[in-house]
């Protein structure tokens, strides 16, 4: 009887310590990339005549490379992160019919925003994410929460079009239904709020997350219900969100999506926990009244294997109540738990044969927090690396200055400041626009 309870105990404690690692892994995951922020000039993007490849536009030198979330190219220049389902399994619009709505919406922002194109960088999957690399597709897939919500501008591309391998009519509710697509909404909102997100249109863009009559601010939530706040709330639902591999049952048995989410879903819902009653009272207000963090990130799943047998397996465990209940006890809010969490979620890592190296001498997970647009970044930071941005002219992103740095480096931190300001002017006008502004397109908003 005595060895059951030291070998129970042994479990409990193991399982613990797991859940603890997690817990810090999961706000690691989100402070950074796990692979490069990969743009291209709205300027170049609207002159390729279709949607082209990583590959394609590397070939070509219209792509920009960024390495962390605190480089100063994110202060410097306007960014919009396009979100979009594929319409085929060869090729994401082979139709055209996407890349026709982006590209009347970019010119749509650029307009209300009073930016040309050639300061707006386009961030689209297919064109920002290798494609026949598949080492670093995956660390770009699993960056997608990071990278959606480190832009600007949130659009969403889903006008009404046919999938050419399924034959299924896709639409902004197709869209909405897809995980990964419901992912990047999640990011988004959580860092940035809902009221620079749209969907691009044949006619320009329309918001996602309409302001009500005069209201200043985006609240979903707080528009007395309706097809807006039932959006909102089946958009944050990840988990329950449509996934291609559980469709072909994991052919090569690899992890499902939805376990590959876990931790960076879980970073970002840290942070909407810990700023519940300020920044992020919206997404969490849709999230307890949707059905709570136990029904938005379950314990458990449906896993189904390449024989097409379905296998329970965990996917959050106890890991959502673990972090609830560390950042209330770090508020004061409530003493810490007694009863200790032992089922860690899902982590793929297990899984995976490629690892990062280590970039720095604090190690690996040393990764600095992504702060909002709205709120100042110090350049004093002396971990801001300098990074190649791949422009033509030759420019690189400034580092920090202090007091001994040369004159032409002083003019440089003068060039930051100035097109920061711009920058932050320009985004500030595009979320000040009334919604009656913009065009009414007809949209069905699911």
């Amino acid at each position: 009887m005595q060895l059951l309870f030291v070998l129970h105990h042994g479990r409990c404690r193991k399982g613990h310590c797991k859940v603890a690692a997690q817990r810090a892994e999961a706000t690691r995951r989100v402070r950074d990339f796990q692979a490069p922020f990969v743009a291209c000039r709205a300027s170049d993007f609207v002159g390729l005549g279709a949607l082209a490849s990583h590959e394609d536009l590397r070939r070509r030198h219209r792509l920009h490379f960024v390495d962390s979330v605190r480089d100063d190219f994110f202060r410097r220049n306007f960014t919009v992160f396009v979100s979009h389902q594929w319409l085929g399994r060869d090729h994401p619009d082979p139709d055209g019919v996407q890349y026709a709505a982006i590209c009347a919406s970019l010119a749509d922002l650029a307009a209300k925003a009073g930016r040309p194109l050639r300061d707006i960088f386009v961030w689209l999957d297919y064109g920002s994410i290798p494609q026949t690399c598949k080492p670093v597709q995956r660390l770009s897939v699993l960056s997608l929460p990071s990278l959606a919500s480190a832009v600007d501008v949130f659009l969403a591309a889903a006008p009404k079009a046919l999938n050419r391998d399924t034959l299924e009519a896709c639409d902004a509710a197709t869209y909405a239904s897809r995980a990964w697509c419901r992912a990047e909404i999640f990011a988004h909102f959580s860092r940035r709020g809902g009221d620079v997100m749209y969907f691009a249109t044949a006619d320009g863009v329309r918001p996602m997350f309409p302001k009500p009559r005069g209201g200043a601010v985006c609240s979903p939530c707080d528009s007395g219900g309706g097809a807006g706040a039932d959006f909102f709330k089946s958009a944050l639902d990840v988990m329950h969100g449509k996934l291609t591999c559980c469709r072909h049952g994991h052919a090569s048995g690899q992890p499902c999506d939805r376990e590959e989410l876990v931790l960076p879903l879980m970073g970002l819902f840290s942070e909407v926990y810990r700023t519940r009653g300020d920044d992020a009272k919206h997404i969490y207000g849709a999230i307890v009244e949707g059905g709570g963090a136990d029904y938005y990130f379950p314990h458990s799943f449906d896993y189904v294997t390449p024989s097409k047998t379905v296998v329970r397996r965990v996917l959050f465990g106890d890991l959502p109540r673990a972090i609830m209940a560390k950042i209330d006890a770090d508020l004061g809010l409530a003493p810490a738990p007694r009863a200790p969490f032992v089922t860690p979620g899902a982590d793929t890592r297990r899984d995976a044969g490629l690892l990062e190296e280590k970039s720095s001498s604090r190690g690996f997970f040393a990764r600095p927090r992504l702060p909002l647009w709205r709120a100042s970044v110090s350049t004093a930071d002396s971990d801001v690396r300098d990074a190649s941005l791949g422009d033509s002219d030759g420019r690189r992103a400034s580092g920090s200055f202090d007091a001994t740095t040369p004159a032409d480096e002083l003019l440089a931190s003068d060039s930051l400041r100035h097109d920061a300001d711009d920058k932050k002017g320009a985004v500030a006008r595009l979320a000040a626009t009334p919604t009656t502004e913009f065009r009414e397109v007809g949209l069905e908003v699911p």
